[in-house]
């Protein structure tokens, strides 16, 4: 592992800019660096999860167009208990996506995203990969915007085409050759895109910290997302935002004193730090109405995933959590490498 000495802080950052996301979020940034297109889908009944991000250029890692697979497998399939049931998989997309407008699609024959007007929702698939296929319909109102979040040099663009909803179809999952059917599991869509690195060459200092992401599928229907970055300068800049069952959309950014707390830190035996426990609170850009949440793990639930570490890469810490008034939550850590923590609390 390299451990780099941290960066120097950058000029103080202004506050993030927020908007309300839209459907065609999937591609309006399709062309640009890093641009990284998400769907959540998560089992409100038990520890499932599935994650997928059309990457249509080349980020977290990979030379090349990808879909990054994120998931967690049921909790009677054992076949990987090694890593607490998680499972991560890139998968190279060589030739590239093709992009369409109308409607808003990224295809390739890996697997695709397109949306369905008539139907309201977004008809995803994955058909290339070492363990995992799917056919699922996202669905459900938009979410939050940041436009930009700018951090420690990085200007990062972020919409939510679902804030929250439901999936529905079947995934096979690791070490499974039968399907599991996917009934109204908790939905989120988020694309992500700007000059957002991970990791830096070995002779550079690291860029930024990471980050720290949280997302939970509420027992009213609601969704709430916490998407923050720990600037080197204690700053903090991103979003924490809940949608309701009825498409109303609250956010802000948790950057003053307090509003956002990572705490009970644990090393990873790879050499790692993550946070155990999160939380933030600020008052809604609009209505003024206080927003709050909280997430917490343990290690027998996570998971971390090294990229590239020996070359200035990440890691990346994956864990199935609880969250007040959650059905399901799961926890996502990013940090740099030379900077495995932990840097706040």
């Amino acid at each position: 592992m390299t451990l780099i000495a941290p960066a120097a802080a950058w000029a103080a950052e202004p506050p993030s800019v927020f908007g309300t996301g839209t459907a065609s979020g999937i591609v309006d940034r399709a062309g640009q660096k890093d641009n990284e297109v998400w769907f959540a889908a998560q089992d409100p009944n038990s520890r499932a999860k599935l994650f997928l991000s059309y990457n249509t250029t080349p980020a977290l890692g990979s030379p090349v167009p990808a879909i990054a697979i994120v998931g967690m497998v049921p909790q009677d399939d054992t076949a990987l208990a090694a890593s607490n049931g998680w499972f991560e998989e890139p998968v190279p997309v060589p030739l590239g996506y093709s992009v369409a407008d109308d409607p808003p699609s990224i295809v390739s024959p890996e697997g695709s995203a397109v949306y369905d007007p008539a139907r309201g929702a977004y008809h995803i698939t994955l058909t290339t990969s070492l363990g995992v296929l799917a056919d699922l319909w996202f669905s459900g109102p938009v979410g939050g915007l940041t436009d930009p979040a700018m951090w420690d040099g990085q200007t990062s663009y972020w919409n939510q085409s679902i804030g929250t909803g439901t999936v529905n179809g079947w995934i096979v999952f690791p070490g499974e050759t039968a399907k599991t059917a996917v009934t109204n599991w908790g939905a989120e869509q988020e694309t992500q895109s700007g000059t957002y690195e991970l990791g830096s060459i070995p002779i550079e200092q690291a860029p930024h910290n990471g980050y720290y992401y949280a997302q939970s599928v509420n027992a009213d229907g609601s969704a709430t997302t916490f998407y923050v970055f720990p600037e080197l300068d204690g700053t903090i800049r991103g979003i924490l935002t809940k949608t309701t069952a009825g498409g109303q959309v609250l956010e802000c950014e948790p950057s003053g004193s307090g509003q956002t707390t990572a705490a009970d830190w644990y090393t990873d035996p790879g050499g790692v730090s993550y946070p155990l426990s999160l939380s933030a609170h600020c008052a809604d850009i609009k209505t003024g109405a206080e927003l709050s949440a909280s997430w917490s793990t343990t290690p027998a639930q996570s998971n971390a995933y090294y990229v590239d570490v020996a070359l200035g890469g990440f890691a990346a810490v994956q864990s199935n959590a609880t969250s007040p008034g959650a059905k399901a939550a799961w926890i996502q850590h990013v940090a740099d490498d030379g900077h495995f923590g932990p840097y706040f609390s």
